[in-house]
C-alpha cells in the first residue's frame, strides 16, 4: 500500500476496462470471467495493478495483486489503475516495464489478450532543451587530490563533489581527474573523467561513493515529479566494476533520524573498459514524518556507490539530472558562463538569517564560493581618522556583548574569533565596561568580580542567592598601573603613570613584603616596583600595611584577614585589601594588583546548585550597568526578571559550590569580550619561543590574569637596557665634607681622587616602548 498526499502521476488509470468484457462466441456478458495482469517482457512473470482509495488529503494506492475477477455484468467491480514501471511505488527505479493482460472466461477458457498496456512511450532527452540540475558534470572544474584515508568526506571537486567513505575505515582510495583530450566517447566530448580507485580496501566499509551535494534536503521533493539520473563510466582495468546509483538525504544537525536516508536511483550495473551509461528514473519523494535540523545545514545528494570489497579503477563523466522520465539522456550543451555560474555561484551559501554573512568577502574555497571570515577580528590599519565602516570597531578595549549588532551584524562573529581556543574565555579580557570573573585554585568555591575600571560602583548583593558577598576592595584611581605575571606568582609591579619621581621611598612597613625599586622615576621615566607578597596566614593578623607613593601622593595599603584588622594609620591616604586566611602569596598578589589598578573586587562565596532555583545576585559595573545572574538548575527554573540585564547560568541541581563558581565564571565570560586596548602602544610581533623578546616571560594582560607571558594580547612596558655611566673626580677634599658624583654613589669623604670609576648597572635587558603582542602572518 503506498499512500500520497495528491494524486501519483505515476498510476494511470484504463478506462477500457471499465467497459463490459463478452463471451467470444455468445456474445454475452464475461460473467465471473478473470483478468491476470503480467509483466509483458515476461509474461508468465505476475505483475500488480492497483485500486484508489482515500480523499485528497491522503490518497491511497492498494495493490490488488494480478488477477481481477469480472461482475456479474462482465466488468471489474473496482476501477483498475496500472503501476508501469519497475517493482513497487516505494521501490521502483522507474524504469517502464507495461502489462501483458489475459482475458478468460468463467471456464478459463482464453477470451482475448492485450499487451504493451498502457501505451506508456518513455520520452527521448533532447540535449539542446535539456537542463542539467548537476553542476560540472563533466569535471572542468577540479582539484589535485591524491590518496584519501581515514577520511569521512572529502571534496574532490567544485560543484560541490564529495568523495565518501564510512569515518571508520582504514581504505586507501585516490581521486584524480584525467584529460581526456579529444574524444566522442562518451558522444559529448567530456574533457575531464573523475577517476576513483581502490588503492587498500577496506572490507567492513558500507559505503564509498562519489557524491554531488545540493543544499536544502527538500530541494527536489515531490511524491509526482520523475527525474532522470545518467552518466558514463567505465573501469579502467580490465575488469568489471559494479556501481549503483542513490539519493541520499541529510536532514541537519538536530534532525531526526540523525543518520542519512537512502533511496535507490538504479540497481547494480557493471562498468566495462569501454564507456557504459548508467541511467535510471525516480522521485525523490517527500520528507513527511522527518525533522528538519535548526542550522540550515541539510542536504540531498546524488550518490555513485562503488564496491567496497576490492580494489579496482573506474573512470566517470558526463553526469546528468533532468526533469522528466527520460531515455537516452546527453549531456546538455552549455557555456563556460553558465557551467562555471552553476558551480561557483551555486555552490555559495545561503547567508545566515542572524547576518553573520553580512559585509563579508566571497573566497574560493575547496568546494565552490564561500563567505570570507579569515580576517574578522584582525587588525588593520587606517589612514583615515575616525571613519569606521559598517563591519569596524575600535580596538580601545570597549566591551561587546554578543546580543548586539553593529549595522546588522551580530557581534559575535568576532566575539567567537577572539576567545580562547577552549571557546569559554575572551582572548582580551571582557573590556572597561564589563567584569573581569575569575577562581583561585586555593579558594575554589568563591567568584572574584573585579570591575576593569579605575573607581567605584554599586557594590554587588547576595539577592537571593543565599551567598556571601563582601568587597575584597572598593575602588577609586591611584594614578598608577600594576599587573602581575605567572612567571614568579607572587611578584606585583606598579608602574606610575606619570613621569617624575615618587613623593617617598617606598617601604615594607610591617606586612612582610619585599620592595625592590626597579626604577626610579625622573622627568622623562616613569617609576616601577616590584612587591613580593607573602601568604595570608604568613602574616598572622589584620592590620599590617607597607608604603607606597606615586608622584604627588603617599599612601598605605593594609590588610585585613577574614574581616579582622584595624587602620594602622601610619600616614598619608590608605588603601584597605581584605584578605581571606586561606588566601595564599599568589592569591595576596592577585587583590594587590587589582586593587592597585583602582578596580573594585568583589569576592562571592557560592552554595550548592541544590538551593538555587531561580536565584539570583546582583553586581554593577562602572560604566554603570546593573546586571543580576540568576540559575536555571537542570533547565526547569524561571528567569526572575530583576532590574538590570539578566545573565543565566544553567548549573545541576547535584552542583558542588565548585562546580557552581566555575559554572558563574564561564557565563560571565561568555557573555562579554573586547578587542585589544592598542591606543598610544607600539605593536610588537608575537615571539613565540624564538628568544628575540629576552623578556618574553615577563609580559601581563591588566584585565587576565591567566594569559600572560610569551603569549598573542600581551603587555609589555617600556624599558631601557642595562648599562652604566663611567665617571672620574680628582680633588682634595676637606675633612667631613663629601660630594655626590652621581645618585648612585654618596658618601665620598676625604679621598684625594675617584678616577675611572663608573655607576652601578641600572636598566632592563633591552630598550623597548611599552608595546602589545600581535601575530604576523602571510597570505598564499
Amino acid at each position: 500500500m503506498a499512500t500520497f498526499p495528491g494524486l501519483d502521476s505515476r498510476f494511470i488509470i484504463d478506462l477500457s476496462l471499465q467497459q463490459p468484457f463478452r463471451d467470444k462466441d455468445t456474445g454475452l456478458p464475461l460473467r465471473n470471467g478473470t483478468l491476470t495482469f503480467y509483466d509483458d517482457c515476461n509474461r508468465t512473470t505476475p505483475k500488480s495493478v492497483y485500486k484508489l482509495s482515500g480523499g485528497p488529503s491522503s490518497y491511497i494506492y492498494t495493490d490488488v495483486g494480478n488477477v481481477i475477477t469480472l461482475n456479474s455484468a462482465g466488468y471489474p467491480t473496482d476501477t483498475i489503475y496500472y503501476f508501469p514501471y519497475d517493482g513497487d511505488p516505494d521501490t521502483s527505479e522507474g524504469d517502464i516495464v507495461l502489462y501483458y493482460v489475459e482475458v478468460k472466461n468463467e471456464s478459463g477458457v482464453t477470451q482475448q489478450n492485450r499487451e504493451a498496456i498502457p501505451n506508456l512511450v518513455k520520452e527521448s532527452a533532447e540535449s539542446t532543451n535539456l537542463e542539467n540540475f548537476i553542476p560540472n558534470g563533466q569535471f572542468r572544474a577540479n582539484k589535485t587530490i591524491g590518496d584519501i584515508t581515514s577520511v569521512e568526506e572529502t571534496c574532490v571537486a567544485y560543484g560541490p563533489w564529495y568523495w565518501v567513505q564510512d569515518s571508520t575505515s582504514s581504505a586507501t582510495d585516490n581521486v584524480s581527474f584525467n584529460n581526456l583530450g579529444i574524444t566522442n566517447d562518451p558522444e559529448r566530448y567530456p574533457r575531464y573523467e573523475c577517476v576513483v580507485q581502490s588503492i587498500t580496501p577496506d572490507g567492513g566499509d558500507l559505503v564509498k561513493d562519489l557524491r554531488i551535494r545540493f543544499k536544502d534536503v527538500n530541494k527536489f521533493a515531490s511524491t509526482t515529479d520523475v527525474f532522470t539520473f545518467k552518466f558514463s563510466g567505465r573501469s579502467k582495468t580490465g575488469a568489471n566494476v559494479s556501481v549503483e546509483a542513490f539519493a541520499v538525504y541529510n536532514l541537519g544537525t538536530g534532525g531526526s533520524p540523525s543518520t542519512r536516508i537512502e533511496k535507490s536511483i538504479k540497481s547494480s550495473t557493471d562498468l566495462t573498459p569501454s564507456w557504459t551509461t548508467v541511467e535510471g528514473s525516480f522521485t525523490f519523494d517527500v520528507n513527511d514524518g522527518e525533522t528538519l535540523g535548526t542550522n540550515n545545514d541539510d542536504y540531498v545528494e546524488i550518490a555513485i556507490r562503488f564496491p567496497t570489497d576490492g580494489a579496482f579503477t573506474a573512470g566517470i563523466t558526463d553526469c546528468v539530472l533532468a526533469l522528466g522520465d527520460l531515455t537516452d539522456v546527453e549531456y546538455p550543451y552549455i557555456t563556460d558562463e553558465q557551467d562555471s555560474s552553476v558551480y561557483l555561484g551555486g555552490s555559495l551559501p545561503y547567508p545566515d538569517p542572524d547576518g553573520a554573512n553580512l559585509y563579508l568577502p566571497t573566497r574560493l574555497g575547496p568546494c565552490g564560493l564561500e563567505y570570507d571570515d579569515s580576517m574578522v577580528s584582525d587588525v588593520i590599519y587606517k589612514t583615515r581618522h575616525l571613519y569606521l565602516e559598517p563591519n569596524e570597531i575600535v580596538c580601545d578595549g570597549t566591551s561587546y556583548f554578543d546580543n548586539q549588532t553593529k549595522n546588522g551584524i551580530p557581534l559575535s562573529r568576532c566575539g567567537q574569533k577572539l576567545r580562547l581556543d577552549s571557546g569559554t574565555e575572551p582572548r582580551f579580557g571582557t573590556g572597561r565596561q564589563f567584569v573581569n570573573p575569575y577562581v583561585t585554585a586555593g579558594n575554589l568555591d568563591y567568584v572574584y568580580l573585579a570591575t576593569n575600571f579605575k573607581g567605584s560602583t554599586t557594590l554587588a548583593a547576595a539577592g537571593t542567592s543565599g551567598f556571601t558577598v563582601a568587597a575584597a576592595h572598593t575602588g577609586a584611581d591611584y594614578a598608577c598601573e600594576s599587573y602581575r605575571t605567572s612567571a614568579i606568582t607572587n611578584h606585583v609591579y606598579i608602574h606610575d603613570l606619570a613621569f617624575g619621581a615618587a613623593a617617598t621611598p617606598p617601604s615594607a612597613g610591617t606586612s612582610g613584603f619585599t620592595i625592590t625599586v626597579l626604577r626610579q622615576g625622573n622627568t622623562n621615566v616613569r617609576e616601577l616596583i616590584r612587591v613580593d607578597t607573602i601568604s595570608a596566614a604568613a602574616m598572622v593578623s589584620g592590620g599590617k600595611y607597607f608604603l607606597w607613593s606615586n608622584t604627588t601622593t603617599n599612601y598605605y595599603v593594609w590588610f585585613t584577614i577574614d574581616g579582622l584588622g584595624s587602620d594602622p594609620a601610619p600616614g598619608g591616604i590608605g588603601i584597605k585589601i581584605n584578605l581571606l586566611s586561606t588566601d595564599s602569596s599568589s592569591e595576596v598578589a592577585v587583590k594587590l594588583f587589582k586593587a592597585m589598578n583602582g578596580y573594585q573586587l568583589t569576592q562571592i562565596l557560592c552554595t550548592s546548585g541544590a538551593t538555587l532555583d531561580g536565584k539570583y545576585f546582583t553586581f554593577s559595573t562602572y560604566v554603570p550597568t546593573d546586571y543580576y545572574v540568576w540559575y536555571n538548575v537542570d533547565g526547569g527554573s524561571t528567569d526572575p526578571a530583576q532590574s538590570g540585564t539578566g545573565i543565566e547560568v544553567a548549573i545541576a541541581s547535584t552542583d558542588t559550590a565548585t562546580q557552581v563558581a566555575a559554572a558563574t565564571v564561564s557565563a560571565l565570560n561568555m557573555f562579554a569580550w573586547c578587542p585589544p586596548d592598542l591606543r598610544g602602544r607600539f605593536i610588537r610581533i608575537y615571539n613565540n619561543g624564538s628568544g628575540f623578546d629576552p623578556e618574553a616571560s615577563n609580559r601581563y594582560m591588566l584585565w587576565r590574569e591567566d594569559n600572560d607571558g610569551d603569549n598573542i594580547g600581551t603587555t609589555q612596558i617600556d624599558e631601557y637596557s642595562e648599562h652604566n655611566h663611567p665617571f672620574s673626580y680628582s680633588a682634595v677634599l676637606a675633612e667631613g665634607t663629601f660630594v655626590v658624583v652621581d645618585t648612585l654613589i654618596t658618601g665620598i669623604n676625604g679621598d684625594t681622587s675617584l678616577p675611572n670609576n663608573i655607576s652601578v648597572n641600572s636598566g632592563g635587558k633591552e630598550t623597548r616602548p611599552e608595546n602589545i603582542y600581535l601575530n604576523a602572518v602571510m597570505k598564499i
